[in-house]
């Protein structure tokens, strides 16, 4: 079993949007995404085609996830996946959930885990992460 805590079953809320708002580059298992950065999200999420080729095994889960407006999400369970941030790797549970329109969501529980501070200046957008800063923030 991979270190880190799992998410407990209980009901949590995700902000699932459309388009491009406060995302970032981000690489799991080599793979580039596009993840949202939503502190407004308690867990972090991760979409089932996202997934679908990962040798991580998908561990059953019976939490309760749902938008903002009170739609529910279906939960496929969880999965302990390695996360690279400009230089800086972190390993972190993602719930996966089928039919998102991001593929990627980085919550609450992986912001305030991983100690990123999320920076809007005039003179630019970034993020920092370990000893890691990414611009690219839009």
């Amino acid at each position: 079993m991979p270190k880190g805590k799992r998410q407990k079953d209980q009901d949590h809320v995700i902000s699932v949007v459309d388009g491009d708002k406060c995302t970032c580059p981000i690489n799991i298992d080599k793979q580039k995404f596009r993840a949202l950065l939503d502190t407004g999200a308690t867990v972090s999420i991760i979409s089932d085609q996202s997934v679908k080729n990962k040798q991580n095994k998908i561990i059953p889960s019976s939490v309760n996830l749902k938008t903002v407006s009170g739609q529910h999400l279906k939960v496929l369970g969880q999965i302990f996946l390695k996360v690279k941030l400009g230089t800086t790797s972190v390993s972190h549970w993602f719930h996966v959930v089928k039919g998102i329109t991001n593929s990627l969501i980085l919550g609450f529980d992986f912001i305030s885990k991983n100690n990123v501070q999320l920076n809007f200046t005039p003179d630019g957008n970034y993020l920092r992460m370990g000893n890691s800063r990414v611009t690219h923030i839009s």
